[in-house]
């Protein structure tokens, strides 16, 4: 079988058709309460931009949904949506009132790092739409997942693509970023 039609499935790529695919709707009925008692357990009572635990639960079975032909094959699909909900969750909390520094995002780019850079502060949403602008769109993710302390395994299971390719975005996106005059933000 070609490699396009397998799936990364625990960690490994595999026949779909192997493994069978659990029912959906039972999947939901039985997870939904977990979801939003992980979520409001998380959120505490903590206001968050953009909408309440309910909102964030629908972010949540939107990317169960878009993923369930892998998620409804996994071994552990309750605790990978668990985790899912949390860092949803820890996500919503984070960009309320979002500031980092400039030494943080560049240890996000390069991990290896250690000059710590200068310690202004900028608006994480500004930032973010700048690097936007600089990259492809799988750069912005992985840098994204990498600052929100994911490491090369996880950001690879996330994006459903393998540890080389998260490292040659990161180092793409470096490069680019390294060579790119504009900007990070617009207080330059």
């Amino acid at each position: 079988m070609s490699s396009e039609n397998r799936l990364l499935i625990d960690g490994k790529l595999q026949d779909p058709a192997s493994i069978e695919l659990r029912d959906l709707a039972a999947f939901y009925k039985e997870m939904a309460p977990r979801i939003t008692w992980a979520i409001r357990n998380t959120l505490g009572h903590q206001y968050v931009e953009g909408g309440d635990v309910d909102d964030i639960a629908q972010q949540v079975w939107e990317t169960i949904l878009k993923n369930w032909e892998r998620i409804g094959r996994i071994t552990a699909p309750h605790k990978y949506t668990h985790i899912l909900a949390v860092n949803v969750a820890k996500r919503a909390a984070m960009r309320r009132n979002a500031v980092v520094t400039v030494a943080e995002v560049n240890t996000a780019i390069d991990p290896c790092s250690t000059d710590p850079g200068p310690e202004p502060q900028i608006e994480a949403r500004s930032l973010w739409r700048s690097l936007r602008k600089a990259l492809a769109p799988r750069q912005v993710q992985v840098l994204a997942l990498t600052f929100d302390g994911y490491g090369d395994k996880d950001i690879a299971a996330i994006l459903n693509i393998t540890t080389d390719s998260v490292r040659s975005h990161r180092r793409h996106a470096r490069k680019q970023l390294t060579l790119d005059p504009t900007p990070l933000h617009p207080h330059d």
